[in-house]
């Protein structure tokens, strides 16, 4: 689906968006997925970031109570962005749930039978490059500090852990109810 169908249908019938997925190419249960390269028929086909800045500027308030963000802010050219979007489009004790590459995990910088077994490397700059889909720059690497730091002040971090052997870090974070002046002309 695309955002103009989107906005055919939905316009002016919503009042809450329960769950968001960005980056989510397949459909997921109880979520409205939206991913620039979907697979499934029922992901909105769209931009993460342009899809927030859609929502904020049509809706002009607080509609979604959960974005999850699952391996996309290291995608994104300007993550501090997406954050204040985030924090823009939840509503009040509404909740951002986000999970990215662990910087200081070298399975990310070297070469390993893993990544024989993934079809996936690092190239010079440390962007990965896979061999079986198509190549998706990372920006970004995250540890833990530089997650709190981006979050900090419009979110408060619930829950931070490491997954996957290390390899990734998760965050659950609930959005702070800060009064912040936003120039509407420069989103």
């Amino acid at each position: 689906m695309d955002l103009l169908n989107f906005e055919k249908i939905f316009r002016n019938k919503i009042t809450e968006i329960e769950n968001v997925n960005l980056g989510c190419p397949r459909l997921c249960s109880n979520f409205l997925c939206v991913d620039i390269n979907p697979i499934d028929i029922y992901v909105l086909r769209y931009d993460a970031m342009k899809f927030l800045m859609y929502i904020y500027k049509i809706y002009k308030k607080p509609l979604i109570k959960h974005i999850r963000a699952f391996n996309l802010i290291e995608h994104l050219k300007n993550p501090r962005l997406f954050i204040l979007l985030c924090y823009l489009n939840l509503k009040e004790k509404g909740t951002l749930e986000l999970k990215t590459d662990n910087a200081w995990n070298p399975i990310h910088y070297i070469p390993n039978p893993l990544h024989i077994l993934t079809g996936s490397h690092t190239d010079k700059d440390y962007h990965y490059v896979f061999t079986k889909a198509k190549h998706t720059k990372h920006y970004f690497i995250f540890t833990k500090l530089h997650l709190q730091n981006l979050l900090s002040p419009y979110f408060s971090i619930k829950l931070m852990k490491y997954t996957t052997f290390f390899s990734r870090i998760y965050v659950l974070a609930e959005k702070n109810n800060l009064k912040l002046k936003v120039n509407k002309k420069s989103i």
